[in-house]
C-alpha cells in the first residue's frame, strides 16, 4: 500500500512539473520565486461537501509527502509547493469567482480543478483566458475536453470513450450496450438548491423511463446513445 501511495505522488509532482515547465514557467533567478503556488476551489460545504472533504485530505497528504521530499524538481531545481484553497460551497458562480481571485490576487502558478465535470468546465474556463495551467483529476465529461483549452490537463479518459468500445465489441456476442446521458437531473448532485427550485430539471423517473424504453427494443435494434436535456430551462 506503501509503494502505491509513493508511487502515486511521484506521478502528481512528474505531473505537476511537467505541466508548469510545458506552460513556461521558469525556475531561474530571474524569477525570485522558490516556491510553487497550487491555487484550488474546493466544495468544504453543500452538496458536494463529502467529495470536496476527500479531494482536500489527498491533497494535504500530497502536499506533505512532497514537501518534505525536498518540494518538486522543476527545469532542476526543487522547489516547495504552498497549496491555497478556498471553500466554493458547491455553487458554481462562486467557483468561478474564487478560481479568478486565485489567479489575480494570490497568483497562482498552477490550478487543481474542483470534483465534478461541471464545475471542473466552469474553473477550466477561467484558467484557460488567464493561461494558468490546470489539472482535471475528477472530471470525466466529453463536454470538458472538447472545448479546445489549451492550459487544461485532465487525468482521466472521457467516459464515453469505454462505452463505446463496449458497445462496439460486445455486440458481436449478443450484448447490447447503451449509453445514457442526462442533462440537469433533479438530484442533489451538483449542488444545493431551494425547494422547488429546480422543477424545470429532469427527475430521476425521466431517465429510468429512457432506460425501460431501451429495454423494450427489439433484439436485431441498439441505441448506441441518449441524451437527454430538460425541455424547458431556464434562460442565461
Amino acid at each position: 500500500m506503501k509503494m502505491n501511495i509513493t508511487r502515486r505522488v511521484a506521478f502528481l509532482s512528474t505531473l505537476t512539473a511537467g505541466v508548469l515547465l510545458a506552460a513556461g514557467f521558469s525556475a531561474t533567478p530571474a524569477s525570485a520565486q522558490e516556491v510553487i503556488k497550487i491555487g484550488t476551489p474546493l466544495a468544504l460545504t453543500g452538496g458536494l461537501a463529502d467529495e470536496g472533504k476527500k479531494q482536500q485530505i489527498a491533497y494535504d497528504m500530497w502536499l506533505k509527502r512532497v514537501n518534505a521530499a525536498g518540494g518538486i524538481n522543476v527545469g532542476g531545481k526543487m522547489m516547495k509547493v504552498e497549496l491555497i484553497a478556498y471553500d466554493y460551497q458547491t455553487n458554481g458562480k462562486r467557483a468561478g469567482q474564487l478560481t479568478e481571485k486565485l489567479i489575480t490576487s494570490d497568483k497562482v502558478n498552477f490550478l487543481a480543478a474542483p470534483f465534478g465535470s461541471g464545475h471542473t468546465k466552469i474553473t477550466a474556463g477561467i484558467a484557460e483566458r488567464y493561461g494558468i495551467p490546470i489539472v482535471a483529476s475528477t472530471a470525466s465529461s466529453l463536454s470538458v475536453y472538447n472545448q479546445g483549452f489549451k492550459y487544461l490537463f485532465g487525468t482521466l479518459a472521457p467516459n464515453t470513450g469505454m462505452t463505446e468500445a463496449m458497445m462496439l465489441d460486445l455486440r458481436h456476442s449478443g450484448i447490447r450496450v447503451s449509453m445514457v446521458m442526462p442533462g440537469s437531473v433533479d438530484t442533489r448532485f451538483g449542488g444545493d438548491y431551494p425547494e422547488g427550485g429546480r422543477a424545470w430539471a429532469l427527475g430521476p423517473d425521466d431517465v429510468a423511463s429512457a432506460v425501460l424504453h431501451l429495454l423494450s427494443y427489439p433484439d436485431n435494434a441498439l441505441v448506441s446513445r441518449v441524451e437527454m436535456r430538460p425541455s424547458r430551462p431556464p434562460k442565461k
